[in-house]
């Protein structure tokens, strides 16, 4: 029969197994970009990894320099470009999304709200598969719009898979790096009211061509971390 010494010291190690799992499960910190760090495709402006999509228009982005650090530019004309990475991640885990964004130019008569201009300096798109993927995916898009107040929510009109998210507006925070968090597990429970299933990819997108405008953004990192870090926006 176990003492009552042997019984304490396997509540004590049952104990912190659990403390030890469940501060793991929810403190998993998981860089998606580290432009300062990422290797270039060859013959290509395409980080490893990532993958190019071309809705309209021609590509121009770029790895740069910028104080001695390595950034991604990003620049539209009439176009719509975007690059995807595919990931899986249990959002759960790792719920808050961290990036580093900075616009400098944005396609000033642009508004997701209509879907005849549906243009954003930058776009940050968090991309939750479910079968089948062409037509029951879920997107939610985290936006700098030029018109669109900050802080509404709404579906595209364009993309109906598309949640978009108004974390900037206008010129206010033009040439200005910003450092921006967001709860995606709560976003996505505040948008469908249901939990949401595993992160499949993420996509960085600049976009002018409904509105036949120009834009430029830069970016420099893109992270999921865990609860423990600080509060999101």
């Amino acid at each position: 029969m176990f003492s009552r010494i042997h019984i304490r010291n396997l509540f004590f190690l049952l104990f912190f197994y659990i403390l030890i799992n469940t501060s793991f499960s929810y403190a998993q910190n998981i860089t998606i970009a580290d432009f300062n760090n990422i290797k270039i495709k060859k013959d290509s402006n395409i980080p490893l990894g990532w993958i190019l999509k071309i809705w309209r228009g021609k590509p121009d982005l770029k790895l740069i320099e910028e104080k001695e650090e390595k950034i991604y530019r990003l620049r539209s004309k009439a176009s719509a470009i975007s690059i995807y990475k595919e990931i899986k991640l249990d959002v759960q885990k790792s719920p808050i999304l961290e990036w580093t964004w900075k616009a400098t130019k944005i396609p000033e008569r642009g508004s997701a709200k209509h879907y005849s201009k549906d243009d954003q300096a930058i776009g940050i798109y968090v991309v939750f598969p479910r079968f089948p993927s062409m037509l029951n995916s879920r997107l939610i898009a985290y936006i700098w719009d030029s018109n669109v107040p900050k802080g509404k929510i709404f579906r595209s009109r364009k993309q109906l898979m598309v949640h978009y998210i108004v974390v900037r507006s206008g010129k206010k925070d033009l040439k200005k790096w910003i450092t921006e968090r967001r709860n995606v597990f709560e976003d996505y429970k505040k948008i469908f009211s249901s939990s949401p299933p595993k992160i499949g990819g993420i996509s960085i997108m600049i976009d002018s061509d409904d509105t036949d405008d120009s834009a430029e953004s830069f970016i420099k990192k893109i992270a999921f971390k865990g609860l423990s870090s600080k509060k999101s926006n």
